[in-house]
Protein backbone atom coordinates (compact mmCIF):
# COMPACT_ATOMS: atom_id res chain seq x y z
CA UNK A 1 0.00 0.00 0.00
CA UNK A 2 2.93 2.58 0.70
CA UNK A 3 4.15 1.85 -2.47
CA UNK A 4 0.79 3.29 -4.29
CA UNK A 5 1.77 6.44 -2.14
CA UNK A 6 4.40 7.09 -3.86
CA UNK A 7 3.44 7.28 -7.39
CA UNK A 8 0.57 9.34 -6.13
CA UNK A 9 1.88 13.20 -6.96
CA UNK A 10 2.63 11.42 -10.43
CA UNK A 11 -1.00 10.30 -10.98
CA UNK A 12 -2.26 14.16 -9.78
CA UNK A 13 -0.09 15.45 -12.16
CA UNK A 14 -1.11 12.98 -15.21
CA UNK A 15 -5.07 13.94 -14.04
CA UNK A 16 -4.03 17.46 -14.35
CA UNK A 17 -2.17 17.79 -17.80
CA UNK A 18 -5.08 15.69 -19.08
CA UNK A 19 -8.17 18.00 -17.52
CA UNK A 20 -5.97 20.86 -18.98
CA UNK A 21 -5.50 19.32 -22.77
CA UNK A 22 -9.62 18.87 -22.80
CA UNK A 23 -10.19 22.28 -21.75
CA UNK A 24 -8.28 24.03 -24.11
CA UNK A 25 -9.75 21.93 -26.97
CA UNK A 26 -13.40 22.98 -25.48
CA UNK A 27 -14.23 26.08 -26.83
CA UNK A 28 -16.04 26.99 -23.71
CA UNK A 29 -12.90 27.89 -21.69
CA UNK A 30 -12.05 30.75 -23.78
CA UNK A 31 -9.22 32.01 -21.42
CA UNK A 32 -7.34 28.68 -21.96
CA UNK A 33 -7.00 29.86 -25.21
CA UNK A 34 -5.22 32.79 -24.97
CA UNK A 35 -1.67 31.39 -26.77
CA UNK A 36 0.40 33.26 -23.77
CA UNK A 37 -1.60 30.88 -21.00
CA UNK A 38 -1.86 27.92 -23.45
CA UNK A 39 1.96 27.78 -23.97
CA UNK A 40 2.55 28.45 -20.08
CA UNK A 41 0.22 25.75 -19.02
CA UNK A 42 2.05 23.46 -21.60
CA UNK A 43 5.62 24.79 -20.72
CA UNK A 44 4.89 23.74 -17.02
CA UNK A 45 3.04 20.27 -17.01
CA UNK A 46 5.96 19.49 -19.17
CA UNK A 47 8.33 20.31 -16.51
CA UNK A 48 5.93 18.50 -13.97
CA UNK A 49 6.43 15.77 -15.96
CA UNK A 50 9.85 14.85 -16.75
CA UNK A 51 10.58 16.01 -13.40
CA UNK A 52 9.00 13.78 -10.76
CA UNK A 53 9.13 10.98 -13.76
CA UNK A 54 13.31 11.75 -13.01
CA UNK A 55 12.58 11.86 -9.41
CA UNK A 56 11.12 8.75 -8.91
CA UNK A 57 14.48 7.16 -10.97
CA UNK A 58 17.20 8.74 -8.77
CA UNK A 59 19.59 6.17 -7.21
CA UNK A 60 18.25 6.71 -3.22
CA UNK A 61 20.27 3.71 -2.24
CA UNK A 62 23.63 5.67 -3.20
CA UNK A 63 22.52 8.61 -0.72
CA UNK A 64 22.01 8.95 3.20
CA UNK A 65 18.15 9.35 3.78
CA UNK A 66 16.78 10.98 6.59
CA UNK A 67 13.51 11.79 7.71
CA UNK A 68 13.06 15.45 8.35
CA UNK A 69 11.41 14.62 11.85
CA UNK A 70 14.19 12.78 12.79
CA UNK A 71 16.62 15.86 13.53
CA UNK A 72 14.46 17.12 15.48
CA UNK A 73 13.95 14.07 17.63
CA UNK A 74 17.27 14.49 18.86
CA UNK A 75 17.63 17.12 21.55
CA UNK A 76 14.79 15.23 23.70
CA UNK A 77 17.60 12.19 23.58
CA UNK A 78 20.32 14.26 24.12
CA UNK A 79 18.44 15.52 27.28
CA UNK A 80 17.59 12.26 28.17
CA UNK A 81 20.96 11.05 27.71
CA UNK A 82 22.97 13.67 30.66
CA UNK A 83 19.39 12.93 32.76
CA UNK A 84 19.99 9.68 32.74
CA UNK A 85 24.58 9.96 33.21
CA UNK A 86 23.70 12.31 36.19
CA UNK A 87 21.57 9.42 37.83
CA UNK A 88 23.93 6.85 37.24
CA UNK A 89 21.73 4.75 34.88
CA UNK A 90 23.13 4.50 31.83
CA UNK A 91 23.37 1.21 29.76
CA UNK A 92 23.26 -0.18 26.56
CA UNK A 93 19.85 0.96 24.49
CA UNK A 94 18.76 1.77 21.08
CA UNK A 95 20.69 5.19 21.00
CA UNK A 96 22.88 4.68 23.22
CA UNK A 97 25.84 2.03 23.74
CA UNK A 98 29.30 1.54 25.44
CA UNK A 99 31.77 3.00 23.01
CA UNK A 100 34.75 2.55 25.26
CA UNK A 101 36.03 0.76 28.86
CA UNK A 102 39.32 1.77 30.69
CA UNK A 103 40.50 0.42 33.85
CA UNK A 104 43.44 1.92 36.44
CA UNK A 105 44.90 1.02 39.63
CA UNK A 106 45.37 3.95 41.99
CA UNK A 107 46.67 4.25 45.46
CA UNK A 108 46.08 7.89 45.99
CA UNK A 109 43.32 9.34 48.25
CA UNK A 110 42.35 11.90 45.32
CA UNK A 111 42.27 12.15 41.61
CA UNK A 112 42.27 14.94 40.00
CA UNK A 113 40.15 15.32 36.03
CA UNK A 114 42.03 17.55 33.57
CA UNK A 115 41.72 18.13 30.07
CA UNK A 116 43.07 20.04 27.38
CA UNK A 117 40.47 20.74 25.39
CA UNK A 118 38.17 23.97 25.23
CA UNK A 119 35.14 21.31 23.81
CA UNK A 120 35.53 19.41 27.44
CA UNK A 121 32.72 20.58 29.93
CA UNK A 122 31.82 19.59 33.64
CA UNK A 123 28.54 17.82 32.37
CA UNK A 124 30.64 15.35 30.37
CA UNK A 125 31.99 13.23 33.47
CA UNK A 126 30.01 11.80 35.98
CA UNK A 127 31.26 10.05 39.26
CA UNK A 128 30.37 6.88 41.81
CA UNK A 129 31.67 5.66 44.60
CA UNK A 130 32.37 2.11 44.81
CA UNK A 131 31.19 0.31 48.01
CA UNK A 132 34.68 -1.29 49.00
CA UNK A 133 38.24 -0.46 47.75
CA UNK A 134 39.64 -2.80 45.22
CA UNK A 135 42.63 -0.60 44.32
CA UNK A 136 40.73 0.29 40.89
CA UNK A 137 39.42 3.12 38.85
CA UNK A 138 37.05 1.72 35.55
CA UNK A 139 36.05 4.31 33.48
CA UNK A 140 33.28 3.93 31.00
CA UNK A 141 32.31 6.13 27.92
CA UNK A 142 29.34 6.15 26.37
CA UNK A 143 28.22 7.32 23.29
CA UNK A 144 24.14 8.94 21.88
CA UNK A 145 24.41 7.50 18.41
CA UNK A 146 23.99 10.02 15.95
CA UNK A 147 21.65 10.79 13.38
CA UNK A 148 23.59 9.58 10.80
CA UNK A 149 27.40 8.96 10.87
CA UNK A 150 29.86 10.61 8.15
CA UNK A 151 32.93 9.25 9.42
CA UNK A 152 33.61 5.93 10.88
CA UNK A 153 36.98 6.21 12.22
CA UNK A 154 35.90 8.89 14.95
CA UNK A 155 37.35 7.54 18.11
CA UNK A 156 35.75 10.82 20.46
CA UNK A 157 36.87 11.75 23.40
CA UNK A 158 40.08 9.43 25.16
CA UNK A 159 41.57 9.12 28.65
CA UNK A 160 44.57 8.50 30.26
CA UNK A 161 45.90 8.40 34.28
CA UNK A 162 48.98 9.60 35.19
CA UNK A 163 50.12 10.90 37.93
CA UNK A 164 47.08 10.50 39.89
CA UNK A 165 45.50 12.53 37.25
CA UNK A 166 42.61 11.29 34.72
CA UNK A 167 43.08 13.17 32.00
CA UNK A 168 40.52 13.53 29.28
CA UNK A 169 42.17 13.76 25.76
CA UNK A 170 40.15 15.91 22.91
CA UNK A 171 39.79 13.80 19.72
CA UNK A 172 42.06 14.90 16.85
CA UNK A 173 40.19 17.84 14.70
CA UNK A 174 38.67 16.87 11.52
CA UNK A 175 36.86 18.91 9.11
CA UNK A 176 34.17 17.72 6.64
CA UNK A 177 31.70 18.92 4.54
CA UNK A 178 28.67 17.60 3.58
CA UNK A 179 25.89 18.24 1.19
CA UNK A 180 22.14 18.98 1.53
CA UNK A 181 19.46 17.89 -1.23
CA UNK A 182 16.26 19.71 -1.18
CA UNK A 183 13.47 18.75 -3.54
CA UNK A 184 12.84 21.61 -6.17
CA UNK A 185 9.30 23.50 -6.16
CA UNK A 186 7.68 20.53 -8.58
CA UNK A 187 7.91 18.03 -6.47
CA UNK A 188 7.42 19.96 -2.94
CA UNK A 189 3.69 21.03 -3.90
CA UNK A 190 2.56 18.21 -3.90
CA UNK A 191 4.57 16.27 -1.40
CA UNK A 192 4.06 19.34 1.36
CA UNK A 193 7.87 18.24 2.10
CA UNK A 194 9.77 21.22 4.26
CA UNK A 195 13.31 21.90 4.32
CA UNK A 196 15.24 20.22 6.88
CA UNK A 197 18.34 21.94 9.34
CA UNK A 198 21.38 20.05 9.74
CA UNK A 199 23.30 20.80 12.43
CA UNK A 200 26.77 19.24 13.62
CA UNK A 201 25.26 17.40 16.60
CA UNK A 202 22.90 15.51 14.19
CA UNK A 203 26.32 14.57 12.79
CA UNK A 204 28.77 13.52 15.49
CA UNK A 205 28.03 11.65 18.60
CA UNK A 206 27.99 13.16 22.29
CA UNK A 207 30.06 11.58 24.71
CA UNK A 208 30.17 11.23 28.74
CA UNK A 209 32.23 9.38 30.65
CA UNK A 210 31.35 7.46 33.93
CA UNK A 211 33.87 6.82 36.37
CA UNK A 212 33.75 4.29 39.36
CA UNK A 213 36.78 5.42 41.90
CA UNK A 214 37.18 2.84 45.16
CA UNK A 215 35.27 3.82 48.01
CA UNK A 216 37.61 6.33 49.75
CA UNK A 217 39.13 8.23 47.31
CA UNK A 218 37.87 11.11 46.26
CA UNK A 219 37.49 12.40 42.25
CA UNK A 220 38.20 16.53 42.27
CA UNK A 221 37.89 18.99 39.12
CA UNK A 222 35.22 18.67 36.69
CA UNK A 223 33.07 16.24 37.56
CA UNK A 224 30.01 15.64 38.44
CA UNK A 225 28.91 13.05 41.01
CA UNK A 226 25.64 10.96 40.35
CA UNK A 227 22.58 11.61 42.00
CA UNK A 228 24.13 14.90 43.48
Amino acid sequence: MSDLFVFIPLIIIVMLAGFIVIAMGKNSIRFVKVPHIRWFLTGYLSILIIVTVVFYFLPEDKFASIDPSELGAREPLQQEFRSTAHEGNLSETEHVYMKEKWEFSSEGKTVQVVSDSEAFDRGMVFAETKDSNDGKIEVIKYALRPTFKIDEDYEGFQVEFVDNKLKVIAPTQTSFEYPIFQNEFTITQFTGEQGGHVSIYDVLEIEVIHVRVPKGVELIGEVLYVND
